[in-house]
């Protein structure tokens, strides 16, 4: 039982499947947020010294180093799914929310379909390495 376990939730215990998608969806913030202030850096007159690029590749490096944790209790395959689709949702409400972007018809659908993959994902089998 040991092994199929490695945290504690409140009512419980979290599965590794749990907790890896919990990393997974915190890393995806962090990787959304990452971008985001990234490019509040690139509007700056001088990038190189904006404090925005500084905290962009602050949080990049913190991505990068969860990201080396999540392969040890992942597939590669299931996290890049994740990843991808919850990235791209959180984007696109990124841009619509604070850059003021406007998202057509098909981008729209598009979203749909990626948060239907994200709910499919969550009843497949233990995605254990």
């Amino acid at each position: 039982m040991a092994d199929e376990t490695i945290g504690r939730h409140q009512d419980g215990i979290m599965s590794k499947a749990q907790t890896a998608i919990a990393l997974v969806l915190a890393l995806s913030c962090i990787g959304v947020l990452a971008d985001a202030v990234l490019k509040l850096a690139s509007a700056q007159r001088n990038v190189m010294l904006s404090k925005w690029l500084f905290v962009g590749v602050l949080l990049s490096c913190s991505f990068a180093v969860g990201w080396v944790f999540l392969m040890r209790v992942m597939k590669l395959a299931t996290a890049g799914v994740i990843y991808g689709v919850t990235s791209a949702v959180l984007l696109c409400l990124i841009g619509i929310v604070f850059f003021d972007e406007k998202l057509s018809g098909i981008e729209l659908m598009g979203i749909a379909t990626a948060t239907l993959a994200i709910i499919l994902l969550g009843y497949a089998p233990a995605n254990t390495r």
